[in-house]
């Protein structure tokens, strides 16, 4: 637990449940289920890379914690505070194996205060998104 915010269940990101609110936002691969908001591509670096490289990249975000992080599961949840009031928001990342060498990375970002998010999450996502290319274009 990181100040009052306990770790997500653990389990793979496909089991997720999400809310009727608008204040989630989900990435991943095409025939992902559920069905994403935005689209990931399938990247060309091995499973546990790719974690250790979106594990670096959430960990320079600011007012960003681990909450828990299985390497097992290929997975890593993370809480965002808001700048203002502190809210929390959840982001999990779970990448998924494909090829030797290849993976499909999927990211989930909620708020656990409030109905409306202002885009708040789809940014966050399209935001470690950039970061990502921009890692992997190195």
């Amino acid at each position: 637990m990181v100040k009052d915010v306990a770790a997500p269940a653990p389990g793979n990101i496909s089991e997720i449940r999400r809310p009727a609110s608008p204040n989630t936002c989900l990435a991943g691969p095409a025939g992902f289920t559920p069905t994403p908001d935005l689209q990931t591509r399938r990247f060309d670096v091995a499973p546990e890379r790719l974690l250790a490289i979106m594990r670096d990249i959430l960990s320079m975000q600011p007012r960003t914690d681990a909450l828990a992080v299985d390497p097992g599961r290929l997975r890593a949840d993370y809480v965002v505070r808001s700048r203002v009031f502190g809210f929390p928001d959840i982001v999990l990342v779970q990448v998924l194996p494909v090829n030797t060498g290849q993976s499909e990375l999927v990211l989930y970002s909620y708020s656990l205060k409030g109905h409306y998010d202002f885009g708040v999450n789809r940014n966050r996502i399209m935001a470690l998104l950039t970061a990502l290319d921009a890692e992997l274009a190195r």
